[in-house]
């Protein structure tokens, strides 16, 4: 039974407690008992989610040896300069916002920084930025000190994380990395062992609190129906998240939490697209999870596991230089759109008088996509139309009847592309696209917004994002049937809420009834 179903209960039974005639002295003190720890409970969930939360995990740390030994004599490790690099080592850090906020560069009150004792640092770059454009954001701004990294005071949003790869000349006493920084109404944490430790007093302390309400219960002689719903049971090892790039931030949002929370499992991830994403689940032995925009048919419930997680709502966005004379937010009916995308509109005042005249340029997904489909669906009604467009600015043969059409294969390629070249038009998921605000349009469909805090307001952009995960075949718990289940709960669907993206667990039949 779901712990707001408890809690009702406890509510009801506490008013019963509280004013029948016979009321024991044990009852009254069980209510009380029970009810003062949800509250802490609920209090100390709160309060870890509001704080913003820096982590950082030492992934390798070690020297860079030869075989044979004597084989460093002829194979000289050189840095960038073309120096030899005596003694070397290397480092990898990741680098993580696992909070449920945006970690602004206001926040950092002293900067992240890392010491590396005796070593001297000879070189260090950024990679694996998710999102990938993060390492143009970090990689120009590193200070490397002698024996240091200092990480510059650059906005991190909730789920971003890239990772630092530091060659290191030297020797050091016991050869640790120290980490330091400040963050204001926040905290720097080392992922594998403060939080772990955090997580295990907690842990503690929340079974120190149910032995009490379980031995209050025994002495009163009383029974509640069921209990508040388990922890995510923490399963070690490494798993591979992949599917969707719609849904890929709040994705990585989950993942850097998870992660946090489970210090020793590890989840890689890879958005390109739903469909893509599936097929590598089915064509894996299990360890792969799949986000897909809209449920994946043709799955076999024996093998594969699906669950409905959000409500994902998606906008049709153009450059800002379409407006042209036009004024106020643009909106665009879905028989405008049918125009556009069926080539009988060529040039935008052809679409809504005002409007740029400029070349109508589309910057439409891969079939693999989940986002195409749910705009296929639930806008156009038909398919987006053939490519005929390979660099998104001309069609591939000129005359033609056909619109100027191009394919690329991710939110974030859609983004890039129709910010950069005038007249033109895509879709992508709305909280990425409102997040692309000060460098592109969204659209209103038929007077209607995308609205997060009303998906059923009746804008027809939207779908259901599933996640799919291959059942065990020896019934036992795994790291991605775990993952699936930390998604599911009701923290997880708060942050999903916060980040754009409502989860189903709250409302009612809307979900479900998608077709």
């Amino acid at each position: 039974m779901g712990g707001l179903t408890v809690l009702g209960s406890i509510r009801e039974w506490a008013v019963w407690a509280l004013v029948g005639d016979d009321t024991p002295v044990g009852a009254v003190l069980l209510v009380l008992l029970l009810t003062v720890s949800w509250q802490v409970w609920r209090e100390i969930r709160a309060r870890r989610a509001a704080r913003k939360r820096l982590s950082y995990h030492v992934s390798f740390n070690s020297r860079l040896g030869f075989d044979p030994p004597d084989a460093g004599e002829i194979t000289r490790l050189l840095d960038r300069n073309g120096e030899p690099v005596p003694d070397p080592s290397m480092v990898v850090i990741r680098i993580s916002n696992t909070g449920t906020n945006d970690i602004a560069e206001t926040d950092y009150q002293l900067p992240l920084k890392f010491d590396f004792g005796g070593r001297t640092v000879r070189t260090v770059d950024v990679s694996e930025g998710v999102p990938p454009a993060l390492e143009e954001v970090f990689a120009p701004h590193l200070v490397a000190t002698e024996h240091g990294v200092v990480v510059p005071d650059r906005h991190l949003n909730a789920g971003s994380r890239f990772k630092l790869l530091i060659l290191l000349s030297g020797n050091s006493a016991d050869n640790t990395v120290r980490a330091g920084g400040v963050l204001k109404g926040g905290d720097v944490v080392d992922a594998r062992h403060e939080q772990k430790n955090r997580i295990r007093y907690w842990r503690a302390g929340t079974a120190v609190v149910a032995s009490l309400c379980v031995g209050a219960l025994a002495a009163v002689g009383f029974g509640l129906p069921g209990g508040p719903a388990g922890e995510t049971t923490c399963v070690d090892g490494t798993l591979r998240a992949v599917g969707s790039s719609a849904f890929a931030t709040a994705a990585a949002q989950a993942i850097g939490s998870y992660e946090a929370f489970c210090a020793d499992s590890t989840i890689d991830s890879s958005f390109t697209g739903s469909r893509q994403g599936v097929e590598e689940l089915q064509k894996s032995d299990g360890n792969v999870v799949a986000f897909s925009d809209g449920p994946e048919p043709g799955l076999d419930p024996g093998l594969v596991v699906g669950r409905p997680l959000a409500v994902i709502q998606f906008s049709v966005v153009v450059h800002p230089d379409v407006l042209g004379r036009h004024t106020g937010a643009l909106d665009l009916s879905a028989a405008d759109l049918r125009r556009i995308f069926d080539g009988t509109a060529r040039r935008w005042p052809e679409v809504r008088p005002g409007l740029a005249d400029l070349p109508i340029r589309i910057v439409g997904r891969r079939s693999q996509s989940g986002s195409r489909v749910a705009f296929e669906r639930y806008v156009l009604g038909r398919n987006q139309g053939a490519l005929t467009s390979t660099d998104c600015a001309q069609p591939d043969r000129p005359g033609g009847r056909e619109p100027t059409l191009c394919e690329v294969s991710t939110t974030e390629d859609v983004l890039d592309r129709v910010s950069g070249l005038p007249g033109a038009i895509g879709y992508a998921s709305t909280p990425d696209a409102l997040k692309a605000r000060n460098r592109l349009v969204p659209v209103t469909i038929d007077g209607r917004a995308a609205d997060p805090d009303d998906p059923g307001n009746g804008y027809p952009f939207w779908t259901v994002e599933y996640v799919y995960h291959r059942r065990d075949p020896a019934g036992q718990p795994s790291l991605a049937e775990s993952f699936v289940t930390y998604l599911t709960e009701e923290s997880q669907a708060q942050a999903l809420a916060r980040a754009g993206y409502p989860a189903c667990r709250g409302l009612g039949l809307l979900c479900p009834n998608r077709t």
